[in-house]
């Protein structure tokens, strides 16, 4: 575990220094000589953003190893000049850069959950581990109630996901605790009223609704009748 005298800290730190020095324009010549793969650009983004982000990254993903970290950041910079068309949110790069890493890293662990649930810890052996796959088929699902929130919603319910106390996620989103307990029933009325609560309760059982989307949204917007029969269920 590193202290706050590592370092990557000290480094993180100067490169914070840099980004915050760095204008529009100069921030814009980067980005379109990176559409057009232009590897000094690339690398230039990388050596301003790479350790931030990799900062960001070890913190929002406390069982990840510094190595797993790394690999998304240079797999995120390796498809940058890809993904950079659908990049319209000027002067918001940074934030789209960790949601673009989050997306990486969280194909990485599906993929992982899906081998080990089709081959075990043994190459040899071939049992399915239903316990895996019923991790991999919630992550899924969740990435999919995801996907229906806007970017400043899904960063609060993701790390809710992760299990990250508001104050914890108020120090990584740098939101105030207020912000972060109305960004959160934004997202849980968000997902209850544009999927559903029949379809939530299919596709994640009465009690795991409850958990995530709280009884408190689900009596104000379905009444404490409907809170009643879930909490029965």
């Amino acid at each position: 575990m590193r202290t706050g005298n590592s370092p990557l800290d000290h480094e993180t730190t100067r490169q914070q220094a840099r980004v915050l020095s760095l204008t529009e324009a100069e921030l814009e010549e980067l980005l379109d000589g990176a559409k057009q793969r232009k590897n000094a650009h690339v690398g230039q983004l990388m050596r301003l953003f790479g350790d931030r982000l990799h900062e960001k990254l070890r913190r929002m993903n406390r069982d990840a190893s510094d190595t797993e970290v790394a690999e998304v950041v240079s797999d995120t910079f390796m498809a940058l000049p890809r993904l950079l068309k659908s990049y319209e949110e000027q002067g918001r790069f940074e934030g789209w850069l960790l949601e673009v890493a989050r997306n990486i890293a969280s194909t990485k662990l599906r993929s992982r959950i899906r081998h080990q649930a089709h081959y075990g810890d043994a190459v040899h052996d071939p049992v399915r581990d239903p316990s895996a796959i019923a991790k991999l088929e919630e992550a899924e699902l969740l990435g999919r109630m995801a996907s229906q929130l806007s970017p400043s919603l899904r960063d609060v319910w993701a790390l809710h996901l992760e299990g990250r106390s508001p104050d914890e996620i108020c120090a990584l989103l740098h939101l105030s605790t207020g912000a972060v307990h109305t960004r959160l029933h934004r997202a849980r009325k968000r997902l209850l009223e544009s999927i559903g609560i029949d379809q939530l309760r299919e596709w994640l059982g009465a009690s795991r609704l409850l958990e995530l989307l709280g009884e408190k949204v689900i009596k104000e917007l379905f009444g404490e009748d409907r809170l009643s029969e879930l909490k029965r269920s």
